[in-house]
């Protein structure tokens, strides 16, 4: 059995920053998984993506890092619009599983449960 002695860490320094892109982390617990390659677990937390003019967090989300390809898989979480001065608890959307190339501000989800009830009623 392998051991690595690894100094103490913060997750942020985990993720990639480029040059007025950083995602960030809120506290969680991590681990690093070694399988074929390395990976970063992290489970129920909140992650920011920030740029120079614009911020945007997916809350209580969990899922797998890849330093080496710099990409994010990520499960559940939402996602809000509270920087529009929308209510959170109002106007929300729930994800499914998503991926974030974290070189970029952007992601994608593939299943999306968006609630405004104000337009769209709960059935």
């Amino acid at each position: 059995m392998n051991y690595y002695c690894l100094p103490k860490i913060s997750l942020n320094q985990v993720f990639k920053q480029v040059k007025d892109l950083s995602w960030v982390a809120g506290k969680a617990p991590f681990r690093f998984i070694i399988a074929d390659s390395v990976l970063v677990q992290i489970e129920r937390f909140h992650l920011s993506c920030k740029t120079r003019n614009d911020s945007s967090t997916i809350f209580r989300t969990s899922g797998y890092y890849s330093p080496v390809s710099k990409e994010w898989k990520g499960k559940g979480g939402a996602v809000t619009w509270r920087r529009a001065n929308l209510p959170e608890n109002e106007v929300y959307a729930d994800l499914d599983d998503y991926a974030i190339d974290m070189k970029t501000a952007a992601f994608q989800a593939n299943n999306v449960a968006f609630h405004y009830e104000k337009y769209f009623k709960a059935q």
